[in-house]
Parts: C-alpha cells; sequence; structure tokens
C-alpha cells in the first residue's frame, strides 16, 4: 500500500501548497496593500503570479523529496524507476497545480475568502487524485474525471513514473491544459488592490 500511496502523497503535497497557501498568501498581499506598492514598479502580474509560482514549486519539490525519503528508508519503498519522467510529471502536476492556486489568489480579495474558496477546491481535487479511493480502485466515471482533473492527472503521470513508464500523452495534455488556461485567467484578471 506504501507503494501506491507514495505518488498520492507526493501530489498531496504540492496540492496542500497550491491551495491552501499561495492563494491565501497572494490574496493577503493585496489585502494589506503590498501588491498596491509593487505597482508602482516596472513588474507586471505574470512576473509577480510566476515568481510565486516557482517559489512553491520549490518548497513542493522539498516536501516531495521528503516523502520519497520517508517512503524509502523506513518504509522499504523503491525510488522511482525512471526519475526524469518523474521529474518531468512533478513539475507538469506542480504548475497545472500552482496555475489553479494563483488563479484563486488573483480573483479573491483577501486571505480569508481565498482560503475558503482554495478549501472548496482542495478535498474535490485530494478525492480524484486517490487519496482516499486509489484510481485503480475508481469505476469508470470517476476515474474519467480523475484523468481531467489536474491532480488526477498529475498522480497517475507520477504513477506510471515510479513503475518506469513515462506519463501518458493525455495526462501531460491534460496538465499543460490546466496550466495554460489557470495561468493566462490569472494574469488576465489579477488586481493590484
Amino acid at each position: 500500500m506504501v507503494d501506491l500511496f507514495a505518488p498520492i502523497l507526493v501530489g498531496v503535497g504540492v496540492a496542500s501548497l497550491a491551495l491552501t497557501v499561495l492563494p491565501q498568501l497572494l490574496a493577503s498581499y493585496r489585502q494589506q496593500g503590498i501588491l498596491r506598492r509593487l505597482r508602482t514598479t516596472p513588474m507586471r502580474p505574470v512576473v509577480l503570479l510566476l515568481a510565486q509560482l516557482v517559489m512553491c514549486t520549490g518548497l513542493a519539490a522539498a516536501s516531495a523529496a521528503l516523502v520519497l525519503a520517508i517512503a524509502r528508508i523506513p518504509h522499504g519503498v523503491a525510488l522511482p524507476q525512471n526519475l526524469l519522467a518523474y521529474a518531468f510529471s512533478f513539475l507538469c502536476t506542480s504548475v497545472a497545480m500552482m496555475g489553479l492556486g494563483v488563479l484563486i489568489g488573483a480573483l479573491s480579495p483577501n486571505g480569508p475568502a481565498a482560503s475558503g474558496v482554495g478549501m472548496l477546491a482542495y478535498f474535490p481535487l485530494l478525492f480524484l487524485g486517490g487519496l482516499w479511493l486509489p484510481r485503480e480502485a475508481m469505476p469508470e466515471v470517476l476515474r474519467t474525471l480523475s484523468d481531467l482533473s489536474p491532480l488526477g492527472a498529475g498522480v497517475a503521470s507520477l504513477q506510471h513514473a515510479a513503475v518506469g513508464d513515462w506519463p501518458e500523452p493525455g495526462h501531460l495534455a491534460v496538465m499543460a491544459l490546466w496550466s495554460a488556461v489557470t495561468i493566462a485567467a490569472a494574469s488576465r484578471f489579477f488586481r493590484w488592490d
């Protein structure tokens, strides 16, 4: 069971940062007037959003390394057999999830609102990512919904890489679409105050 859940827990770490930390951080910056002050600089919204995305992706990478170390050392879980595919899948998952987080943060008027909206997205995505019901045990309809969600596609890609395969092109396409749409919408609807 630990072998099955290691990629899921990596996805949970990404989702936690993307949907609980990142949106609240951006909305709190707006609420405290920090973004208003940044508006006087030549920084464009997309640069600010990408900087936040990169920062949280770095934290998610540290979290993933910790999950893999804990899975490996005390539980004997094998390291991912295709490290390049695993790293690529992790990056795609992170960008897709962080894109959703920056969109929530860009649209939310304050920290508590961002936190609430993030939580509304967080738990359904954890379910679709396989935390409570592994993707392999999901009925076909749920697995299709999981494949269309950024976390479900990400976890599936991580699971494929863990056993030595490359992620399926459909999962990569889903994550690329989520990334493109959410980041473009976040930069379009971003408000400094």
